[in-house]
């Protein structure tokens, strides 16, 4: 390189002096000692030889730095071919999950499809059923219409309120019709309602407290000793918290309308209610909280009670065919846990069926589940059944030639069975096997129509009226009087 660089400048002559050899470098370019005159003062002046030797040095820094920019462009040409490459799966994968959900949409669309062309068939069937259907509901117009005019001629009683169930299902479709009859014989015939087990109410019980309520039909549930809840049955009205002079303690709007069937509270201050219209369960707190727990749908739920182990509940369960015995619905008594799982069911033991309409329930201190069963509007049976869910006995009221009426059951801590009967404006207090002990009767003017009993802490038994002048009236532990005598 010397040397050519040599012979490059040895035929190489100043531009601005003829003949002269260029000797020095200042401002980028080669100038003759005559120029250097002129660039004395520059700091760029510098001799031929100098400057090449400036060049020779910066020779490798300058080629380090193009391998460095070499490095990095590699790089970042490997890079771009790597995201490239990654592009393409992402792209290639991204087309499979979308040929994957369109798929899976086609599929359900397919499965709608064929449910679509199911409930079309169904509903062919139904419209083909309608005429059947029409010529049932007439038979049990008739029905009904004949004993409207029955119930006339035998009575000249109050006209009987709305009924709490489809009340028109006819006596000879009822499956356990005479079941009891045959199971317990005619071992109550002899206890008539006006016979000396009746007498006047202040020498069968004390009525601790009393007092009037601005609505009918109302369910109730002691809440501890001193307090209550109080609930309009199957009308979508609100819940109210009273104390035991009838004061309001507090009230739960039912802003949904939600048509409660019953309330029952637990040992532990929470109750259990029904919901009949959305086939549901729900528990409402002590704080008046109303949560949703489960639901039971088809069935619409009627009674409730919790186990005495806490641990699961027993619901009175109808579907919606049961309501017009033509259809020949299902009816059962079911045992499910606090969370909807169920556990046992009492319908068909056997293969004969109990129950007409399975109505309220509740559990004795012998884990015995107690049932009431209507049968038809003024007319209905108990079932006791053991903890193996066999029946263990019955009772169909106090004579054959009065129709029992039980609307509500409950039992208080020596296992006495406590029943409702609203036609007849009594209270039957059962023992535990389902004999009867005694009969406190409620037909004055002030009591009249018995629907809803429960006990509290301390045993005493609130019950509630549809008739009369009082709607609530709280009785003493009658207990005690029984283990007096009369």
């Amino acid at each position: 390189m010397d040397g050519h660089l040599s012979a490059r400048l040895g035929t190489v002559r100043c531009s601005n002096h003829r003949g002269q050899r260029p000797e020095y470098f200042c401002c980028e370019q080669l100038i003759c000692s005559l120029c250097q005159v002129g660039h004395s003062n520059h700091e760029s002046l510098c001799t031929i030889e100098t400057k090449r030797n400036d060049i020779q040095e910066s020779v490798p820094y300058f080629l380090t730095k193009l391998g460095e920019v070499r490095a990095n462009t590699d790089r970042q040409i490997s890079n771009y071919e790597s995201m490239l490459e990654r592009n393409s799966r992402e792209q290639t994968n991204n087309k499979k999950n979308i040929h994957k959900r369109i798929q899976g949409v086609i599929d359900y669309l397919k499965k709608i499809e064929s449910s679509l062309k199911e409930d079309f068939q169904q509903i062919k069937t139904s419209c083909e059923r309608i005429p059947s259907f029409n010529s049932a509901l007439e038979t049990v117009r008739v029905g009904v219409r004949v004993n409207q005019q029955l119930g006339e001629l035998d009575s000249k009683d109050n006209h009987q309120p709305l009924p709490q169930i489809p009340e028109f299902i006819s006596p000879h479709n009822l499956p356990g019709n005479g079941l009891l009859r045959k199971i317990i014989g005619t071992m109550n015939d002899g206890l008539d309602m006006d016979s000396d087990w009746t007498t006047d109410e202040n020498e069968k019980f004390e009525i601790k407290e009393k007092f009037e309520w601005k609505q009918k039909r109302i369910g109730i549930s002691p809440l501890g000793r001193d307090r209550a809840w109080l609930y309009p049955m199957d009308t979508g009205g609100n819940i109210f918290l009273i104390s035991q002079k009838g004061e309001l303690v507090k009230e739960i709007k039912n802003e949904k309308r939600r048509k409660i069937e019953k309330i029952h509270t637990t040992n532990r201050m929470n109750a259990w209610v029904t919901d009949i219209e959305k086939c549901s369960i729900k528990v409402l707190r002590e704080t008046g909280e109303l949560e949703h727990r489960f639901h039971v749908a088809p069935f619409h739920p009627f009674g409730i009670c919790p186990t005495k182990s806490g641990e699961a509940v027993w619901i009175c369960l109808a579907d919606k065919s049961s309501f017009i015995p033509e259809l020949k619905g299902r009816t059962m008594v079911a045992k499910m846990t606090t969370f909807g799982e169920k556990v046992c069911e009492i319908e068909s033991p056997g293969g004969k069926t109990h129950f007409t309409f399975p109505y309220r329930c509740t559990e004795n201190i012998n884990e015995d589940l107690i049932v009431v069963d209507r049968i038809k509007e003024t007319k209905g049976q108990i079932f006791i059944f053991d903890k193996s869910c066999q029946l263990k006995c019955g009772y169909i009221g106090t004579s054959v030639d009065r129709e029992f009426d039980p609307h509500d059951v409950c039992c208080n801590s020596k296992g006495n069975i406590i029943i409702s009967d609203y036609s007849n404006h009594a209270i039957h207090i059962l023992s535990l096997d389902g004999v009867l002990e005694r009969l406190l009767k409620m037909d004055s003017k002030e009591f009249l129509h018995p629907l809803s009993v429960a006990t509290d802490d301390i045993d005493r038994v609130w019950i509630t009226f549809h008739d009369g002048k009082y709607n609530v009236i709280i009785i003493n532990n009658y207990v005690n009087f029984l283990e007096r005598g009369t």
